[in-house]
């Protein structure tokens, strides 16, 4: 354990007075944006709205993580600012390593809801044409572009939907707005 790591072990988490919540998923709109409580670049604090998460995780001095996993997701902070949110939706061996991970049904806002039945042709109807589309033997992902936001769809070797990660699209120079 190095002394970086010792650091991190004794960084205080910020959410450990946080109520406990129900959990509910946060709504996506077509365009791939959060809305309710959570918009990326909103700061840590408004995260509250979940509740304390099941997990916190200082990634780096200025990097967590938090895992909500019996609702399926986890969203990330970096600088005080969202910047990152996954949806587990499927089986995958990278999946957080949690007792009670539940698999999450994310929903676009008046279009869909996306399960574990979910396939590369239904998310393709709802958002077109991926910016990329990067296929193997273990995995698809494709890739979307939408306001701003990089909509990441993880698929099975079989075609179902496994993961789904957004996270902004920073054009250099570009910064995170302040909330």
């Amino acid at each position: 354990m190095g002394i970086f790591d010792l650091f991190l072990r004794f960084k205080k988490d910020p959410t450990r007075d946080w109520p406990a919540g129900t959990v509910s998923l946060p709504d996506i709109d077509q365009s791939g944006m959060l809305s309710g409580p959570l918009k990326f670049g909103c700061n840590l604090q408004q995260a509250r709205f979940f509740g304390k998460p099941d997990k916190f995780t200082w990634k780096s001095s200025e990097n967590c993580e938090l895992l909500y996993a019996r609702s399926g997701f986890q969203i990330e902070f970096e600088c005080d600012k969202l910047d990152y949110v996954a949806f587990f939706i499927g089986p995958d061996e990278f999946l957080p390593d949690f007792p009670g991970l539940s698999f999450s049904q994310p929903v676009v806002r008046d279009k869909a809801v996306f399960n574990q039945k979910t396939t590369r042709e239904f998310v393709r109807q709802i958002f077109g044409t991926p910016v990329t589309e990067d296929i193997d033997a273990d995995e698809t992902i494709m890739t979307f572009s939408k306001s701003g936001i990089i909509l990441e769809f993880e698929f099975n070797p079989t075609g179902y939907l496994k993961r789904w990660n957004l996270f902004p699209e920073i054009v250099p120079g570009q910064h995170l707005e302040k909330s």
